[in-house]
């Protein structure tokens, strides 16, 4: 059985990023930079597959965020995948209510 697999980018180019920035994952065949949410459909596939990619900036503060984008349900006719915003406080990458040291950390990579 094959495992979740990173979806690996065409030639993507980093974003200008305002706001938290982890340059460890820059070069990482998962991380996207600045892509299109609409995008996203077409590059993860199976079930577990995933991606990092930045956000459009915050209307509010231009802050730009590191979303992890997993396919959860291959199988429905909606989209099927889950978006999770990474937050960074206190030098800790969190998910929901989990915290780690760095993204890499996170992925369990």
């Amino acid at each position: 059985m094959v495992g979740p697999q990173p979806v690996f980018p065409g030639g993507s180019v980093m974003a200008h990023q305002r706001g938290p920035h982890d340059p460890s994952i820059v070069n990482e065949p998962y991380y996207h930079g600045l892509l299109p949410r609409e995008d996203i459909r077409m590059m993860l596939h199976n079930n577990g597959d995933f991606l990092i990619r930045t956000s459009e900036p915050n209307a509010k503060d231009g802050v730009r965020s590191y979303i992890l984008s997993v396919m959860v349900y291959q199988d429905k006719e909606e989209s099927g995948i889950k978006h999770y915003v990474i937050q960074n406080s206190s030098n800790r990458w969190t998910i929901e209510k989990y915290g780690f040291d760095s993204i890499k950390a996170m992925l369990n990579l």
